[in-house]
């Protein structure tokens, strides 16, 4: 019998069966440790660049934040100052 092999009756007669061993598990998971190295090689620079991206967005989002809130300020004022203020009227009496 060889190696890696084990043997079983059934119904009085001899049935080999080849039990799985290296040799035929290895090119399989050689190949699925190769895709794997290749798909973090990949995806590791991507995440590095997609999050100094993010960050770059982050800030042009908050220096157009505070902008925004500058201009509002200004115009606040500005209508403050333009708002026509309220005349009394005198009674025609006076």
């Amino acid at each position: 019998m060889l190696a890696g092999q084990h043997c079983s009756r059934d119904g009085g007669q001899k049935i080999l069966r080849a039990a799985t061993n290296l040799a035929v598990a290895a090119p399989g998971i050689a190949e699925a440790l190769l895709a794997t190295a290749c798909s973090l090689i990949a995806a590791i620079p991507a995440v590095v660049i997609y999050n100094v991206f993010a960050r770059v967005v982050a800030g042009y989002r908050l220096l157009l934040d505070d902008l925004a809130t500058a201009v509002l300020a200004l115009a606040s004022r500005d209508l403050d100052r333009a708002a026509p203020r309220p005349i009394l009227l005198r009674n025609a009496a006076e």
